[in-house]
């Protein structure tokens, strides 16, 4: 069992322990020390060395953005996971703005083990960088953090209104439905439960979709690079899909591929994000295509292909861009595109890049590239990058 020290900053004991269940339910081996007041954590903060810091948003007689300030101020870089009951616009641009690597509403502690382990490794790559050149760069950094920030807060609050509000205004719609619950047959039932169970994981996915591009925004978006399989990445998320949507996946890549050097956690983001888009607009009973091949520069791709609406060749060179959204096929469209920025920006984050062919009426094909653990050495003559 991996060892952790947790500093957790909460008024509430009950919630400590259920928060303390579920990371050892991950596996982990914790040791902890629970903190309500600014003296007590003070004290805690001097007295060891925490691996994480779990902060909840509301104490009684204080509050969870004043404990963050307070850690920061000591120049401790302890990675923080704020928790709240609630999410709010403004509570969330705070806690990402005060310092916070991430923010996890109370109803859904799965993703705290993953956003801990993802921590643990972006926080040693940060211990790694070189002290002198941080120390070097340190008041320029801050003074552009500040500049970055102050942006950043105008575009989070309105892509958070953006993105949200569809999904939201679906489950909400189908929980009023299900409350007054008169004249529902079981079928009703289930369809409505369905739906408001797809919009909250819609949801969920913007969320994490808009704090990987807030990271990156504020330059804290930290990468640990390790050698993966590829095809094996594609099989966690393609099992994490729901039933009817795994049926539709089609796996015809080779196994044999080189292994590449990336991050897990966000190589699954991009593959989520591009199957994702390939189910949503495409029709329900088409597959979608999944290949794995060695390129030439050292390089692997992964093609994710459907046979839907396509995508006019004037508005290809605006799918990467914020807020973009297909004109065309206006059945299958959702969403605003952030996906897509997010899988762009992770993708030259770790050295390759990402592009699309399509043609309407047909389907599209998005390509990405990750870096090679290895040599490739001779590749055939018909396996090759697009152009850039």
């Amino acid at each position: 069992m991996n060892e952790i020290k947790v500093l957790l900053i909460d008024d509430s004991e009950t919630d400590v322990l259920l928060l303390i269940r579920e990371l050892k339910k991950a596996g982990y081996e914790v040791k902890y020390r629970r903190v309500d007041t600014p003296g007590n954590m003070d004290a805690a903060l001097r007295d060891g060395a925490w691996d994480i810091i779990l902060c909840d948003y509301v104490i009684p007689g204080w509050s969870g953005l004043e404990a963050l300030h307070r850690v920061r101020e000591l120049g401790i870089e302890t990675p923080v996971i704020v928790l709240s009951g609630h999410v709010g616009e403004d509570m969330v641009v705070g806690a990402m703005r005060a310092g916070a690597n991430d923010y996890i509403m109370k109803d859904n502690l799965r993703r705290l083990a993953s956003a801990v382990e993802r921590e643990l490794r972006e926080a040693s790559a940060r211990s790694e960088s070189k002290i002198v050149e941080r120390e070097l760069q340190k008041t320029t950094r801050e003074l552009e953090l500040v500049r970055k920030m102050d942006q950043l807060k105008d575009e989070f609050i309105g892509m958070i209104s953006h993105e949200m509000r569809n999904p939201l205004t679906v489950l909400l719609g189908n929980l009023s439905v299900l409350k007054e619950g008169e004249g529902l047959s079981p079928d009703d039932v289930s369809v409505l439960t369905d739906g408001a169970y797809h919009e909250a994981h819609e949801l969920g996915t913007i969320l994490d979709n808009l704090l990987e591009l807030a990271r990156d925004r504020a330059d804290r978006l930290q990468l640990k690079s390790e050698v993966l399989s590829l095809p094996s990445v594609i099989d966690e998320v393609v099992a994490s899909l729901n039933p009817g949507d795994k049926e539709r996946i089609l796996f015809d890549g080779s196994r044999d591929v080189l292994p590449v050097e990336g991050d897990v956690v966000r190589l699954e983001r991009i593959l989520s994000n591009l199957i994702s888009n390939a189910l949503k607009y495409s029709p329900s009973n088409s597959k979608v295509k999944i290949t794995v091949v060695n390129v030439a520069d050292r390089k692997v791709m992964v093609t994710v292909s459907d046979h839907g609406i396509g995508i006019p060749e004037s508005e290809q060179k605006d799918l990467f861009k914020l807020f973009s959204r297909l004109e065309t096929g206006k059945a299958y469209a959702g969403g605003t595109g952030l996906g897509l920025v997010v899988c762009q920006r992770l993708c030259q984050a770790m050295g390759g890049r990402i592009w699309v062919d399509s043609t309407v009426g047909k389907g599209s094909a998005f390509h990405f590239t990750v870096p090679a653990a290895v040599d490739i050495g001779m590749v055939p003559a018909n396996v090759s990058e697009s152009p850039a």
